[in-house]
């Protein structure tokens, strides 16, 4: 039996993805910080790094950047080695 055997309904099992979901927005938002980006991703991408063990990652993807001056990936191209 697993840990998810008791909830019996379909209403039971969306509360709790909408209760992980926002466990886990609270958590991330904490983490808010703006260098280069544009409303605390900046901080935000560093956590889910750190989370998914994804330090060593030496690529990324930058989608919807104009001039590169307010982007996503800018900071942790420029503060991590």
């Amino acid at each position: 039996m697993d840990e998810f055997s008791s909830l019996s309904t379909k209403s039971e099992l969306n509360l709790l993805r909408e209760t992980l979901v926002l466990n886990f927005h609270q958590q991330i938002s904490q983490h808010e910080l703006k260098v280069y980006s544009q409303n605390g991703e900046d901080g935000v991408i560093l956590e889910v790094i750190n989370i998914f063990h994804l330090n060593q990652r030496k690529y990324y993807v930058e989608i919807g950047t104009q001039s590169g001056v307010e982007c996503n990936s800018r900071y942790k191209k420029f503060s991590i080695n």
